[in-house]
């Protein structure tokens, strides 16, 4: 009999921190560090080993910010950019042509 992957997550925070770790669990270990970031350049999720690359500490609140305040002189906000504009402004299709790693 095959187990219900939900059972038991009524709690909708616990739900969405369960679907972020599946979604990002193989960033874990095919990248040195990896960082997702909004349309906006801002700070959506990044692990562990790249807030060590950074010399942050793991517990440091990075959610929200712009991606600058963590990686001064970063060029990532203009990638961004450039890939709205080949979408005209799309941010779904932008999303799926974006997916860079280190």
């Amino acid at each position: 009999m095959a187990t219900d992957p939900l059972a038991g997550l009524d709690d909708t925070e616990e739900l969405h921190a369960r679907a972020v770790r599946s979604l990002f669990e193989p960033f874990e270990t095919l990248c040195e560090g990896a960082i997702a970031v909004d349309a906006e350049a801002r700070v959506v999720w990044i692990n562990d080993r790249y807030l060590e690359l950074l010399g942050l500490a793991p517990d440091r609140p990075v959610l929200g910010l712009a991606v600058e305040e963590l990686i001064p002189n970063s060029l990532l906000r203009q990638v961004i950019e450039a890939a709205l504009r080949v979408t005209s402004g799309k941010k779904q299709a932008a999303a799926r042509l974006l997916g860079i790693s280190r």
